[in-house]
């Protein structure tokens, strides 16, 4: 688009016109595809293992986050965040995954995360 060209603004204006009429919406299929463009949870599956660092058997698995308790979710949330920041901070020159740099600081994410928990 460029600067003053009047069908792509009145197309963007359209799109927004659109979206918002579907935010507002009554019916349930605008309900149900506001809960889902809202609600990440209900846009991507989640699975999770938990392995012992020694063995290698599995303590645990997680699936979507709904079907957990609210510390199951913050646990499968937390591995999900710290794997997703791991992929990205690695060099992607290099075949070691650890990230370029460790220190990061996660302030309203685990605020009420048990002590032990929010430490790990």
């Amino acid at each position: 688009m460029s600067f003053g060209d009047e069908t792509a603004m009145f197309d963007q204006y359209t799109d927004i016109l659109q979206l918002r009429k579907l935010l507002a919406g009554n019916t349930p299929e605008d309900r149900q595809w506001t809960r889902d463009a809202l609600d990440v949870r209900n846009r991507f599956v989640l699975y999770c293992e938990e392995r012992d660092a020694e063995t290698g058997e599995v303590i645990r698995t997680y699936s979507n986050s709904g079907d957990n308790s609210g510390g199951e979710q913050e646990k499968l949330m937390a591995f999900c965040l710290a794997g997703a920041l791991s992929f990205n901070l690695a060099s992607p020159d290099s075949n070691d995954t650890r990230p370029l740099f460790a220190q990061l600081m996660l302030d309203e994410a685990f605020s009420k995360s048990d002590p032990q928990f929010a430490q790990q």
